[in-house]
């Protein structure tokens, strides 16, 4: 069964066996209720309706369980699914497997998610009518008060951020203006008739494989609902009739009631104010029937217009399966704030079913997403919380705060206990206002920081099926520290080990001193230092430590080389198998980039720079002990330049396009200085000296100034 999982939805078998293993940590003989999956949502399951909703999606077959390929097809969707794959699932959610999306619709999921947001973060966010009125009429294409799925995925694909989750859920002004302006910057003010014609030609573009892909699922799930309309009428009816048959004996209907021989059935003229409003209302049973019959109509509406698109759905793919489809490669997704490359949809034929189409990809994804029933969820989610206290908690007046040593001492402790959660959470932040005064060094406002880092997006993900706000990968070094990028891929959450933490703590005032100094330095930016303890019992708990740093590769680029340099030669190589390497995403090492024979070609005024603030650098690390070390270094191959890159008012390395340009203008590289918590201290000293006896001298493990010394050495040798 494994097996033949991973190949139908692209994962390999060591990733199926994991997502298997994880699966069944969640729940029992292998399904899962949802009770169990509202306990792996953990902080965002508290409240009822958003795990409900979810589970609803995944549950593929609607038998109150999710079943392991159930949730395999829903990860694949996640992460290899189709633009069209994303917006069915966001269509879903938000119009509750409706073939059509209502204004209510929107309403209601909007709510409950700012109900959600109030639940875990103490926060009186609510959901503005007016707003939420724009973002239905940008999505209502043709102001018929209802939205199909085309004119839903068409502005779905377009990725334009129309609810702004951070503004929305703290409170600030996200105006319908500011809607309207965004979505006309996105389709060039074209008219809403212009619009349409944007959606015609988009629908032309698309192969018939890809049309049929999309109509298949339209009907399966027009059909489904036509099921869950029908069993839901049954059930109301059967209802209505034991209302009825127990009204009758509690109310008594005179019009109905047959009299006797000596009952006067005279009637009595009434007076004007005799009326006793109790009496003259309709009987319970009466009252009942006419909201039944209401609902009938309204039963007899919803049926017939599922039934319509039925037909219309039949005759569309009828006309399809009579061309011949032919494969065709789509372009890359234009949601460039994901940065994810849409999967291209596989040869299909009309005789396979729904769950038998699948998209196939080139290459399988190593990092996958932090998904619910992952084991560091939760971790995750504390970690966006308690930054978001954290942040929250500063002064909003902090410019005028005169930096004193007691600034880099200071320790602040957040509670993270949202109502009805087992395990409690305490989260620590260290010298809060000089990461702030960091963070503002590089034009990075708290806003900013909160809006990548804040958990506001991870809510948004859930409805618009991109549930990867963070994304995970581990580490390539001995420590074993994992990465979680923010969904922008701004910045990275790293954990540390706790003596990296200690000598990072007792080194922030020399990193932050420097900073102030080196306008142009290269070391690795951090914007925060955390700790989170974890209650896992009355008497154990585990403490994690992490920092927040910014991702030297923030680039809407395709990088083709990564190379990691340290100066060392003793087994400083990722490849295997000759040529290959094992990851895309992990760079390269020393020998590698010698055998690639890399260089780095500035012009002469970037060259001087580079040099100067490079022994800068290294001298830093000379003077506070600092070891292993290294060059981290992107290369884009074939760059297109243009004038409209370059921004000269910043750093040297970020001019051009946020990176630097090589003297050819051909290529465009994004570097930085990296692993900077590693301490030369007795444990490195011993170290050392095994290692040069007994291994080799050209280990990565040597003192400070050699190691500066064989580092600058290696870096200015690859300088042409």
């Amino acid at each position: 069964m494994l097996p033949s999982l991973a190949k139908q939805y692209s994962f390999t078998q060591e990733e199926i066996i994991m997502l298997k293993n994880r699966f069944d940590r969640l729940c029992e003989r292998g399904m899962m209720t949802k009770q169990q999956f509202r306990d792996s949502l953990g902080i965002l399951g508290i409240e009822q309706f958003l795990a409900e909703r979810i589970f609803n999606q995944i549950d593929g077959n609607k038998d109150g369980v999710i079943m392991f390929e159930d949730f395999v097809k829903y990860l694949s969707m996640l992460l290899n699914g189709s633009t069209i794959d994303k917006a069915l699932w966001s269509f879903g959610m938000l119009s509750n497997n409706k073939s059509i999306l209502e204004i209510e619709d929107m309403e209601k999921m909007i709510f409950e998610i700012c109900y959600l947001w109030n639940s875990i973060t103490g926060s009186k966010s609510m959901p503005k009518k007016e707003l939420v009125s724009e973002i239905f009429r940008i999505f209502d294409n043709d102001d018929d008060g209802i939205v199909q799925f085309e004119e839903f995925r068409v502005v779905y694909q377009e990725g334009v951020e129309l609810i702004g989750w951070y503004e929305f859920l703290n409170n600030e002004d996200m105006s319908t203006n500011k809607i309207k302006e965004e979505w006309e910057n996105v389709t060039k003010n074209k008219s809403r008739k212009k619009r349409m014609t944007l959606i015609n030609r988009q629908l032309d573009e698309q192969s018939p494989q890809d049309i049929l892909n999309s109509q298949l699922k339209i009907l399966q799930q027009e059909l489904e609902g036509c099921s869950e309309l029908i069993k839901q009428e049954k059930d109301k009816e059967q209802q209505q009739k034991q209302i009825n048959f127990l009204a009758s004996f509690y109310f008594e209907d005179k019009s109905q009631k047959t009299h006797g021989p000596i009952f006067n059935d005279g009637q009595v003229q009434k007076l004007y104010g005799d009326d006793d409003p109790e009496q003259n209302e309709e009987p319970y049973y009466k009252q009942q029937n006419m909201t039944s019959t209401i609902n009938n109509d309204r039963f007899q509406n919803n049926i017939m217009n599922r039934l319509r698109n039925l037909l219309k759905l039949t005759e569309d793919i009828k006309k399809l399966n009579s061309q011949q489809i032919v494969p065709k490669i789509p372009e890359q997704s234009v949601i460039k704030q994901f940065k994810k490359q849409s999967r291209s949809p596989s040869p299909i034929s009309i005789n396979q079913t729904i769950d038998e189409i699948q998209q196939p990809q080139e290459n399988v994804r190593k990092n996958l997403s932090i998904y619910f029933g992952h084991e560091n969820w939760n971790l995750v989610l504390n970690m966006m919380l308690g930054i978001r206290k954290a942040i929250k908690s500063l002064h909003p007046l902090t410019d005028d705060i005169l930096i004193t040593a007691a600034h880099f001492e200071v320790k602040n402790q957040f509670e993270i206990i949202p109502k009805r959660t087992q395990k409690s959470c305490q989260f620590y932040e260290y010298s809060p206002l000089i990461f702030e005064r960091i963070r503002k060094m590089y034009g990075i406002s708290n806003d900013d920081f909160l809006r990548s880092i804040g958990p506001e997006q991870l809510l948004g993900d859930l409805i618009f099926g991109n549930l990867a706000s963070l994304t995970e990968k581990v580490s390539s070094g001995k420590s074993g520290s994992f990465f979680y990028y923010s969904f922008d891929d701004k910045y990275m959450l790293k954990t540390i080990q706790k003596d990296e933490f200690i000598f990072f703590k007792s080194l922030i005032k020399n990193y932050y001193q420097h900073l102030l100094d080196n306008y142009h330095s290269m070391i690795i930016k951090i914007f925060g230092l955390y700790q989170i303890k974890v209650n896992k019992s009355k008497t154990k708990y585990q403490k994690i430590y992490f920092v927040v740093m910014l991702n030297i590769f923030y680039t809407n680029e395709d990088i083709n080389f990564r190379y990691d340099l340290k100066g060392s030669l003793y087994q400083r190589t990722s490849r295997i198998k000759g040529q290959q390497s094992l990851d895309h995403n992990i760079p390269l090492k020393d020998l590698d980039w010698l055998e690639d024979k890399q260089s780095i070609q500035f012009d002469q005024k970037t060259l001087e720079i580079f040099k100067t603030q490079l022994i800068k650098d290294v001298n830093f690390f000379k003077q506070n002990k600092i070891i292993d070390y290294s060059f981290l270094i992107g290369i884009i191959d074939n760059y297109k330049f243009s004038n409209e890159d370059v921004q000269l008012q910043c750093r040297f390395y970020e001019r051009w396009n946020g990176g630097c340009i090589t003297r050819d203008q051909n290529k465009l590289y994004y570097f930085g200085i990296i692993d900077i918590f590693t301490e030369y201290n007795n444990k490195k000293q011993l170290e050392h000296k095994v290692k040069s006896t007994f291994v080799s001298k050209d280990v990565s493990c040597i003192p400070p100034e050699s190691y500066a010394d064989r580092f600058i050495k290696f870096i200015l040798h690859s300088l042409k």
